[in-house]
């Protein structure tokens, strides 16, 4: 062991120094995994009963919002294509093939006394085609396609959405938890509550401008809070013992890193990592919200004269059920940042103190920001650790994606680092699988290991050289730093 290690760390001095590539070996338990989710690939937007998601509102009603103004009525064709997708996730070699399942191909008015057998039926052939090709299924139950019934209701500014949620996890788990054991609850609502709920902030679905936003985006990441913790807990209390399973949830955080070693810089880089990451973090595996949100968001409260702080509180029963309700923690990071502390903000909000281009520089890429923040989380909420999404974007699509490789490359080898930094740390996912509906930047922006020709009725697949050069670190469970 200690000649390994001393092997290991002479190989880190002389990447350094330049003198010489180091080759990393991947530990037998460590997976490699593609990602896509359901409203950037599925398309099938009306096909057998699937209900509107706020995307499929969003990107029809509101002109403008959306790059290229495009939609994801066909997206990748998904729906029909998931063999083919299947068949090249089988070439990569991946263990594991992160999907989200679509709630309102589900539950197409969103409750659990509607559920769609067409949709039951979807997601039975695509798991069943995963196991039968060696992949193991990991599920993500929501990433951004809120049933437009729900959101007409008032969506995730409405505490009636966390019953809903915990109603259409049972669904999923009833029927497909006998074949999936790694379940994500929600992804990133970190993005959903700051983007969706707050306009200041950016411009997603269900876009939410109102002036109340420093509330709405509060409340909104409140309540998906406690979805998360309802859906774990009612797998933990009704499936657990005979599914054997782990729940978890997909968070995305950069890497906060102080401009300076000045007093201040360092705590604007620690607050930034509690408005990203601990927002949502602490409450899971500790039971509330971190202090610096609780104190900072109180003070400018009362300040402004309001007689409650904007970040709602826990009552002293959800603690307790909140308190560990996680099994695992799944990463999504793709930048880091260099944070300056800055005095004066335009919105009153402590958050806003690391928003903004006066006072944050963005690393990209950062690839020792990944490892800064897995052995954090590891170390902090003491849980296996997932990277679930970590990509690089261009805008053409090509084929000869070099740079993409050495993206890949670098944060691989991050990820690698921070398990032999002793992080518990068990798998990496590429985003994503192949180009898709990138959200509000349409088809603009191109992620994916294979190609796909858009204007193609038959949506072709075309694998690049990032999909060659993955398929041959997995293969042979190792990587060169050069």
């Amino acid at each position: 062991m200690k000649t390994l290690l001393g092997l290991f760390f002479a190989g880190i001095i002389a990447v350094v120094q330049g003198q010489s590539c180091t080759t990393y070996q991947v530990p037998k338990d460590f997976f490699f995994a593609a990602a896509t989710a359901a409203f950037q690939v599925e398309g099938g937007a009306k096909a057998d009963g699937k209900g509107a998601s706020i995307w499929d509102i969003w990107t029809h009603y509101f002109p403008g919002v959306i790059t290229d103004n495009s939609n994801g009525d066909i997206a990748c064709d998904s729906y029909h294509l998931y063999k083919v997708d299947i068949q090249n996730l089988k070439k990569l070699g991946v263990q594991q093939y992160r999907f989200s399942i679509s709630w309102p191909r589900i539950l197409p008015d969103g409750n659990a006394n509607s559920v769609n057998p067409a949709g039951i039926q979807y997601y039975n052939n695509l798991i069943n085609e995963l196991i039968a090709a060696g992949i193991e299924p990991m599920a993500t139950m929501f990433h951004f396609d809120t049933p437009t019934t729900l959101s007409d209701a008032g969506g995730w500014l409405s505490r009636d959405i966390v019953d809903k949620f915990g109603d259409y996890a049972r669904v999923l788990y009833q029927n497909f938890g006998d074949r999936v054991k790694n379940w994500l609850t929600i992804n990133e609502p970190l993005s959903i509550s700051t983007w969706g709920y707050c306009g200041l902030d950016g411009v997603q679905a269900p876009g939410n401008f109102s002036m109340q936003c420093p509330w709405s985006k509060y409340l909104s990441a409140h309540y998906l809070i406690l979805a998360h913790a309802k859906a774990y807990i009612i797998y933990d209390r009704e499936f657990r013992s005979r599914q054997r399973g782990r729940v978890g949830i997909v968070l995305s955080t950069g890497w906060y890193t102080p401009a300076t070693n000045t007093t201040e810089d360092i705590a604007a880089a620690n607050r930034a990592r509690d408005f990203a990451l601990g927002w949502f973090a602490e409450p899971i595996f500790f039971g509330d919200y971190p202090q610096s949100m609780k104190e900072g968001i109180a003070s400018k409260s009362t300040s402004e004269g309001y007689t409650t702080s904007r970040l709602p509180e826990f009552s002293p029963l959800e603690k307790l059920l909140l308190k560990g309700s996680a099994d695992w923690l799944g990463i999504n990071y793709y930048y880091g940042f260099s944070i300056n502390n800055r005095v004066t903000f335009p919105y009153g909000i402590p958050q806003e103190q690391v928003d903004g281009s006066t006072n944050r520089n963005v690393l990209y890429p950062y690839p020792q920001g990944l490892r800064s923040v897995l052995n954090y989380a590891s170390q902090t909420y003491k849980v296996p650790v997932v990277v679930t999404e970590n990509g690089y974007s261009d805008g053409t699509g090509t084929l000869d994606d070099t740079i993409r490789i050495d993206f890949l490359r670098d944060h691989i080898i991050a990820t690698l680092q921070a398990r032999q930094d002793g992080a518990n740390i068990q798998g990496y996912t590429v985003w994503s699988l192949m180009d898709n509906m990138e959200w509000s930047s349409g088809y603009t922006v191109k992620y994916g290991l294979y190609q796909v020709n858009f204007t193609d009725p038959n949506r072709t697949r075309t694998p690049k050289a990032s999909a060659s050069w993955y398929t041959n670190v997995i293969a042979q469970r190792s990587i060169n730093s050069c």
